[in-house]
């Protein structure tokens, strides 16, 4: 789903961080999420990031793409 409620400018170094944490999401890339969120500063720099991997695979296969609106909607 894609809101438009909210529209802000975006310095163009993190829209393409932000298009990137998309890409990665899809792929299931875990671990470039963390470093795309560490980028946009939504994550401090020195998290755990193997620990934070695991539970974002944990939920990742507890709740798929396809039942999330069931669970979070």
């Amino acid at each position: 789903m894609i809101d438009f409620g909210l529209c802000a400018k975006v310095p163009l170094p993190d829209a393409r961080t932000l298009t990137l944490s998309i890409v990665h999401m899809m792929q299931g890339d875990m671990a470039g999420m963390i470093e795309d969120a560490i980028e946009l500063d939504f994550l401090p720099r020195d998290v755990d990031k193997p620990r934070l991997e695991k539970v974002i695979v944990f939920f990742h296969f507890q709740f798929p793409a396809r039942s999330f609106f069931i669970y979070f909607h």
